[in-house]
């Protein structure tokens, strides 16, 4: 029997994607692998530009915080420092002058990692604090980290105080192509529904800046067409060590992989060999040099980092850990897992809750826990702010979530 146009078509669809998916899954072997490696580790400058024992890290008064914060704690009675960030190119400036400040080590994590101005700017200052001595580790998201095969080459190859992983890559790669994707939703979509979300920058280990902002020009005011807005928090005190374990339990996690070993990179490194990083294509090179300017300043950080800093007691650092999508606990997340103690935090309000989310969407248990809480003789107000239609980028979410929202609204 002779099949329709519209059957060949399916046909010949599904052939094209069964193509692409034995290509995608199509794996390198351990041999091949290792060669990618050992050219990118080959290639590892070792020079340093400082030899002192500080890493000729740039004056700062951001460590005046972290001194005061250690002096003024003890093991009863902890002493915080911090700074809310809700301007963007103020939380970027802050970001470069931590980078230039740290003596030690760096860590980076986050969901975003573009290859624009504000991406350029940050990785060249990484790329500069690894060459004068500093331990450099920075752990992205596989879905959005870089726009460039070689990007992630030159990076695995850059210097061997850099080190550069990826959370959770699908069909062992590290750049899907928009087939890819199609490819990964209808063979792995439950892997590739699991994301790394955080977002997080520890210098010392000792000064932190967490919070909303990924790494990517419409965080920091710098779209051209739009902006979100995002609010980050820096901070010094005891809690930064709560963030270093959280980071460490996802740099040591079997979902997290050293770029050089993905598929894609691995066989650029093999065809190419190592490529040098390249020059920071900046689009708009004069706001980057006056950031630049600005983040260097130590009177500006002063003024604008160090003296608005408030001084607090106790500080709570909840984030979810490398194993979020599991069933059983994850005995790497302590003390518990982010959502129960969100859940103790909502259930224990008094007075007031103020929620702030792009994203209103509640669960089962979270539905039950605010009946409970409207039950109560004296309930606690809820506030929540949240965004309209024309504040989001994510049409299809805010259209499939609206008539919950709605009904939330009215009942919680």
């Amino acid at each position: 029997m002779a099949l329709t146009r519209a059957a060949r078509v399916a046909a010949s669809l599904f052939a094209a994607l069964a193509l692409l998916a034995a290509a995608g899954c199509a794996s390198l072997g351990a041999p091949a692998r290792a060669r990618a490696e050992a050219i990118a580790t080959a290639a590892q400058s070792h020079a340093l530009d400082c030899d002192a024992a500080d890493a000729c890290a740039a004056p700062s008064p951001l460590h005046a915080l972290a001194a005061r914060a250690a002096a003024e704690s003890t093991p009863g009675r902890p002493r915080h420092l911090l700074r809310l960030l809700d301007d963007g190119p103020e939380a970027l400036a802050a970001r470069i002058a931590l980078v230039r400040s740290a003596r030690h080590s760096i860590d980076l994590q986050t969901y975003i990692f573009a290859e624009d101005d504000s991406g350029w700017l940050l990785l060249q200052e990484l790329a500069a604090a690894a060459r004068r001595g500093v331990q450099v580790r920075v752990l992205v998201d596989q879905l959005s980290a870089f726009a460039q095969v070689r990007t992630l080459a030159a990076l695995a190859s850059l210097h061997a105080n850099f080190a550069l992983r990826l959370y959770n890559p699908v069909l062992d790669r590290a750049r899907l192509s928009l087939p890819m994707y199609a490819v990964a939703s209808a063979c792995c979509w439950r892997q590739l529904n699991r994301r790394m979300h955080n977002k997080l920058l520890l210098v010392d280990g000792a000064l932190a800046i967490t919070g909303g902002r990924n790494v990517q020009d419409v965080y920091f005011d710098w779209g051209e067409d739009y902006n979100f807005r995002d609010r980050d928090l820096l901070l010094a005190g005891p809690q930064t060590a709560a963030m270093a374990r959280n980071f460490q339990a996802f740099w040591d996690s079997p979902y997290s992989v050293p770029a050089a070993r993905l598929g894609d990179v691995a066989g650029y490194l093999r065809a190419h060999g190592a490529p040098a990083l390249a020059p920071p294509p900046y689009r708009r090179p004069q706001r980057v040099q006056a950031l630049q300017a600005e983040a260097g300043d130590p009177q500006w950080q002063q003024a604008h980092l160090v003296d608005p800093a408030l001084a607090v007691g106790a500080v709570r650092f909840i984030a979810d850990g490398p194993r979020k999508h599991r069933a059983e606990v994850d005995p790497l997340q302590a003390p518990e897992p982010a959502g129960a103690a969100l859940r103790a935090l909502v259930a224990g309000a008094q007075s007031e809750i103020l929620l702030q989310t792009p994203y209103l969407v509640l669960s089962q248990q979270a539905q039950h826990l605010f009946r409970q809480l409207h039950r109560q003789p004296a309930p606690p107000r809820v506030q929540i702010s949240t965004n309209s239609l024309a504040a989001t980028d994510a049409f299809i979410a805010y259209a499939l979530s609206y008539k919950y929202k709605r009904r939330y609204l009215r009942d919680f």
